[in-house]
């Protein structure tokens, strides 16, 4: 840290660069003052970095110096500054050994590192850890945990069974309880706690396996629309055109009896290939089941589409930019609305579902829904740009 500190002082990294990192800390957080050498040594190291590297880079970098400065395995072809910044940084640590050595004793003499645990961490690892930081590689010390039984992890999960142990020893609420029998209920309960927090993260892991199948599908699709040349994009605004004027058949197609409703069919028609409305009237579809009215009104719109190929030489790379556009926009509302399901699935659990199993249906359903509204979006906004063009030629003439 020290170290840290001195090269920073010297300004190896550019003063916007300084904003973004933590302070040093202050002088007298330090066991003691460095000598004189230890500073001269470490602003010559500073000197070579500066010269080496620029005076521009960034903290991370610095943080990567120091690790292979304090390396303890030397390379013969280490630059001339990691040279200088390893003989800095064992000065400044031969100032510091008289003082820590004095402490040392002292804290060993003591008993060592006491480290005293107020609760238990949900994970037992944590805990582990904790304890270890004491008595390491021999050293004295030692590790104790005082506990409640009112601490949230055990009311939460540990239930009644805690308090039955309280009423078994027959003890005071301000008397401490130390047997093997609590401590055994309380590993119980920590493990089962660990178990649950296992499954959410396999359950979570399930989630994201169900969504990253989909993300795969929705970034190949987007490379290959990329690299289309301008023929390939025609062809495929030529068949979302088809698929969407068959869409809005069926959805106005009366199941039942296969009756269309003609007038919703054009109102439709209308709203997404507004130039069509002269070629395609209630008249020529009155009397046509749905297969024959999809047929003509494609035959319409394709008639349309074709001459607006011809009319507009860039016409492949609008199609492109705004499939993609629509594309990246259905595509951000889908992930909000898979977010808003995984919500809603979790709590169907309580009703004996599987969580996975009805995300994953509800993941398909909604998928489904997002290519259908790419498309629908896509041919929209293309077809509202024909329109838009058309209406100042039609002010002109």
């Amino acid at each position: 840290i020290k170290t840290r500190s001195v090269l920073l002082e010297q300004n190896i990294v550019s003063a916007e660069e300084m904003t973004t990192l933590p302070p040093s800390p202050p002088e007298d957080y330090f066991p003691c003052d460095i000598t004189e050498d230890a500073l001269v040594m470490l602003k010559s190291a500073a000197a070579s970095i500066k010269a080496a590297m620029g005076s521009d880079i960034t903290g991370i970098e610095v943080d990567e110096l120091l690790t292979v400065a304090f390396d303890t395995t030397e390379a013969e072809d280490d630059p001339e500054y990691i040279v200088q910044l390893r003989n800095a940084a064992e000065s400044v640590k031969a100032s510091y050994v008289p003082v820590l050595a004095e402490e040392k004793d002292r804290v060993q003499k003591a008993g060592g590192l006491y480290v005293m645990g107020t609760n238990r961490h949900e994970s037992s690892r944590i805990d582990s850890q904790l304890r270890g930081r004491a008595g390491r590689q021999g050293d004295a010390g030692s590790s104790r945990f005082f506990l409640s039984f009112e601490d949230d992890m055990f009311v939460i999960f540990g239930g009644d069974g805690l308090n039955k142990i309280l009423e078994m020893f027959r003890v005071s609420e301000d008397m401490p309880v130390e047997a093997p029998q609590v401590t055994e209920a309380l590993d119980k309960v920590q493990k089962a706690v660990e178990e649950k927090y296992r499954d959410i993260r396999r359950e979570i892991f399930n989630f994201d396996e169900v969504l990253n199948g989909q993300r795969r599908a929705i970034y190949k699709k987007r490379r290959d629309i990329l690299s289309y040349s301008p023929e390939e994009s025609v062809g495929m605004m030529r068949e979302y055109n088809g698929q969407t004027v068959e869409s809005i058949v069926q959805a106005q197609t009366d199941s039942s009896t296969g009756e269309v409703d003609v007038a919703k069919v054009l109102e439709k028609i209308y709203q997404f290939f507004p130039p069509v409305a002269p070629l395609l009237k209630e008249s020529d579809i009155a009397s046509m089941d749905a297969e024959s009215t999809t047929a003509c009104a494609k035959a319409a719109v394709d008639e349309v589409f074709m001459s607006k190929t011809r009319e507009m030489k860039n016409l492949g790379k609008t199609t492109n930019y705004i499939t993609l556009v629509t594309m990246d926009n259905a595509w951000s509302d889908h992930l909000q609305a898979m977010e808003n399901a995984k919500e809603t699935v979790v709590l169907r659990q309580y009703q004996g579902r599987d969580p996975v199993q009805e995300y994953n249906d509800e993941a398909f359903r909604l998928f489904q829904g997002l290519e259908g509204n790419m498309r629908n979006n896509a041919v929209f906004s293309l077809w509202q740009s024909f329109a838009a063009v058309q209406q100042p030629a039609a002010a002109t003439a």
